[in-house]
């Protein structure tokens, strides 16, 4: 690690302790009667099981608890009677398939295959979750389980019926995280308290006057019916007692208690009832008044920031950007009022690096998130951190996939939901988590990310997203094709534009509900002062360069995406300047007041527009393979993504953008001399560019993760 890292390090411990420990203080506030926020998730250290393990002994539900590593991990187990399994149709002759239901299963995160167990007559079998190599080990005579919806699956060499046995799983309450304890419960990642049923903790605060206590209670079922009762004291007196169902999904319930007097204050939180997942979601000491929105009691000067990023939004979906004016009304509306940007393009053609770049102000080799099993080192400072640390209440909710904890999206954010069946759920529900969220109102300014795949592939039409006249027209097209073989170019054509049709309708689906929530968030005052901004990650390809769907090399369409800048002072005009999704950041935090990172390498597009080169990275975790699109102005050039390649002017295309926007004519085959001094000029920027700033991080890849991949066109790359 460099030695500008360690500095910056330094840098940053320095600004959390100011802006975390001195409790998000009131930095953009003004006057004497300026508000102080107090997390209490910081430094909660969850109990150490003793107690779960006694309440939970008792209670009638047959599920068993043990705590590990101080009560930071649970062991749930579940007995398995013999009868409750079931067989099912063999697939061979050379074994057998027995299932049994497992509740257990709906309180995990999908990705939870680590950690599983499966005993039976005191004998573990051993958990295989890819089917091939499962069917590889029982035809050799083994035992193997795996899970399949909220099941257990058994694989058997022989037709004999299980006997009885017994599963287990664990289940982490969360981590801490720069003294702030994150509590995890399935799809919700949050600073809180974690504490289960039949636990408490406790904590003494120095009150300000005129102060409330607000928090969410969540409640998760481990696939048995039943109740909690949340409840919180204040120096001996009840200040709430709440009943609430053990739920398999929903947001939670908000609650704000008054807190009559000022001064020192000893606080107990506890939970009761039957086994479930609980928590005590960003509890937060505030101002009991905080007014709305652009309305607060005291002299607000930070403005909130929603971001909405359409996953896989070309930007000629918009009218502005050459598409037709029926496909995104809405958007187009907005569009009209908004500082558009033209020429944005992302730093890649693909979800994970393309928005690790967006969070952490950096190019794709500097995070050095440029692969599956790779994302950024947490050290480096997110958008998300950069917001929280100036006293920001940081908010996500996205569909999951790359956009996830697993990839470490998660970092910064107070709240962070993610779907985690990407394609299993509706925009609606996404923009009705968004809702709850900004309904949370502390008096703090919001940063909020929004993050949707309604318009990625399989490309589903409606409200209902309903992919049926996609899987048609794949079954059509594909009907008397040899593996592997490619239609006609006439029939690739007809394909090409039917799907970009049912492309272009999810975009409609998408304007329908958009378009609605950017009004209710500008009647109920949010944009004063508050901003809005749209945008992708990347583009679409539909076969102009011989390729459909993205992650091919960067050519206009994948690359271009629609950029827009609404709030006051902002003008509604069209930028000409080149921009890239790394000036986000910068932009974001400039509009906000705030000092950029040191490490960011994007500039904020509210600066003079300035003649610069903007580049995109095509590749994978092979350096080597890697290849650049550097675009300057209306030139735009392919080349090795190798510093002594550009310094020897080696190109592998280049085209006229402004004559040839289709890039369809190599200017390098007619032998244009600008293609190679272009490469030269830019070596010195790509060298900075290509140095990864921190080791990357590995991610595991579950079954289930490869699996949900796969559904979004993911995987064999």
């Amino acid at each position: 690690m460099s030695s500008t890292l360690h500095e910056h390090h330094a840098l940053r411990a320095r600004a959390l302790l100011l802006g975390l420990v001195l409790a998000c203080t009131s930095l953009g506030c003004r006057g004497e009667d300026a508000p102080t926020w107090i997390p209490l998730a910081r430094g909660f250290v969850p109990p150490s099981g003793a107690a779960l393990e006694r309440a939970w002994g008792r209670s009638p539900a047959p599920i068993g608890v043990r705590a590990e590593d101080g009560g930071r991990t649970l062991l749930l187990e579940l007995p398995l009677p013999a009868k409750a399994w079931r067989a099912s149709a063999a697939p061979g002759a050379t074994f057998h398939e027995w299932r049994t239901p497992c509740p257990l299963l709906r309180a995990l995160r999908d990705d939870s295959e680590k950690g599983l167990g499966l005993e039976l007559g005191g004998t573990p079998v051993p958990g295989v979750f890819e089917r091939t190599r499962a069917e590889q080990r029982v035809r050799a005579g083994e035992d193997v389980f795996s899970i399949a919806g909220q099941g257990l699956v058994l694989l058997r060499a022989s037709a004999r019926p299980p006997g009885p046995g017994r599963f287990s799983c664990r289940i982490e309450r969360g981590q801490e995280e720069q003294g702030v304890w994150r509590a995890a419960v399935q799809e919700v990642v949050a600073d809180g308290l974690s504490l289960w049923p039949g636990e408490s903790w406790e904590t003494d605060v120095e009150l300000p006057p005129g102060s409330a206590l607000r928090f969410v209670t969540l409640a998760r079922s481990l696939g048995r019916a039943g109740r909690v009762l949340f409840r919180v004291t204040r120096d001996g007196e009840t200040l709430l007692e709440h009943e609430q169902e053990l739920a398999e999904l929903g947001p939670g319930t908000g609650h704000v208690l008054p807190l009559s007097s000022a001064g020192a204050a000893h606080f107990s939180f506890e939970v009761q009832g039957d086994p479930g997942l609980t928590a005590f979601l960003h509890p937060v000491i505030g101002p009991l008044a905080v007014g709305t929105p652009g309305r607060r009691p005291w002299q607000e000067t930070r403005p909130s920031i929603v971001l909405f990023l359409a996953d896989t939004f070309r930007a000629d979906l918009l009218a502005d950007s050459g598409g037709p004016a029926e496909v995104a009304p809405n958007l187009n509306r907005i569009a009209a009022r908004s500082l558009r940007f033209s020429h944005a393009r992302s730093p890649s053609t693909w979800t994970l690096p393309a928005q690790s770049s967006l969070f952490t102000g950096l190019f794709p080799t500097q995070h050095g998130a440029v692969h599956e099993g790779l994302t950024f080192s947490p050290a480096i400072v997110t958008l998300a951190e950069h917001m929280a640390r100036a006293g920001y209440r940081t908010g996500a909710v996205t569909d999951s996939g790359f956009v996830s904890r697993q990839y470490g999206l998660d970092q910064g954010f107070e709240w962070f939901l993610e779907h985690t069946e990407a394609l299993g759920h509706r925009l609606a529900k996404t923009l009705h988590a968004a809702r709850e969220f900004l309904a949370h109102d502390d008096g703090r300014p919001v940063f909020l990310f929004v993050h949707t795949y309604r318009t990625h592939w399989p490309y589903r039409t409606g409200d209902q997203e309903d992919r049926s006249a996609h899987d048609a027209l794949v079954a059509r097209f594909s009907a008397g094709l040899a593996p592997g073989q490619r239609p006609d170019p006439a029939s690739l054509a007809t394909f090409a534009a039917e799907s970009l049709a049912l492309y272009r309708q999810g975009a409609s689906a998408l304007d329908r509900l958009v378009g609605p929530w950017f009004d209710e968030l500008e009647q109920a005052g949010f944009f004063r002062p508050g901003y809005f901004v749209f945008t992708s990650d990347h583009g679409e390809a539909f076969f102009e360069h011989g390729k459909s769907e993205h992650r091919g090399p960067p050519f206009e369409e994948e690359l271009r995406v629609p950029l827009l800048l609404f709030g006051p002072g902002l003008g509604a005009e069209s930028a000409r300047a080149s921009a890239s999704l790394i000036d986000l950041a910068p932009t974001l935090a400039e509009l906000c007041g705030l000092a950029p990172d040191p490490l960011w390498c994007g500039r904020s597009l509210l600066a003079p527009a300035a003649d610069r080169l903007t580049f995109a990275w095509h590749g994978g975790a092979d350096a080597s393979a890697s290849s650049l699109a550097i675009v300057a102005g209306e030139r735009k050039l392919f080349a090795p993504a190798r510093t002594e390649a550009l310094e020897r002017g080696d190109v592998k295309a280049a085209f006229e953008l402004g004559l040839d926007p289709a890039e369809h004519e190599n200017v390098v085959k007619h032998g244009a001399v600008w293609p190679a001094e272009l490469a030269r000029s830019a070596a010195a920027q790509w060298q900075a560019l290509e140095r990864l700033h921190a080791p990357s991080s590995e991610v595991e890849i579950s079954s289930w993760l490869e699996e949900e991949l796969a559904k979004l066109g993911y995987g064999g790359q």
